[in-house]
């Protein structure tokens, strides 16, 4: 296998983590929750003021970054219906990056 033939291999896989870690963002049940309101959805922003938190706050939960505290998983159960179980489900469900091969130290 050439060079260039292993740089491509190497970046179809980076991608094929990429494209798994951006699905697995989107299930978040959050944001599919918060894009399912009528009539278009709701923003982050919108969301964040109904939890008492920031957008930034929301952003990274949706993206997986951080998960809610406990007092605000129980605002998110009354609001949207979504349960600390849930959430836990969809979090372990996070793509994991398959750690890189070390080179031996001659």
């Amino acid at each position: 296998m050439t060079l260039l033939d292993e740089a491509t291999v190497a970046k179809s896989k980076k991608l094929s983590s990429a494209d798994a870690l951006e699905k697995w963002q989107s299930e978040n049940p959050l944001r599919r929750w918060r894009e399912e309101q009528p009539p278009e959805g709701w923003s982050r922003a919108l969301l964040a003021r109904q939890l008492e938190v920031s957008h930034t706050a929301v952003g990274l939960w949706e993206n997986g970054t951080r998960l809610p505290m406990a007092d605000t998983i129980a605002k998110i159960e009354k609001l949207a219906g979504i349960t600390a179980t849930v959430w836990m489900e969809w979090y372990n469900r996070r793509p994991t990056a398959k750690p890189a091969k070390k080179e031996a130290h001659r």
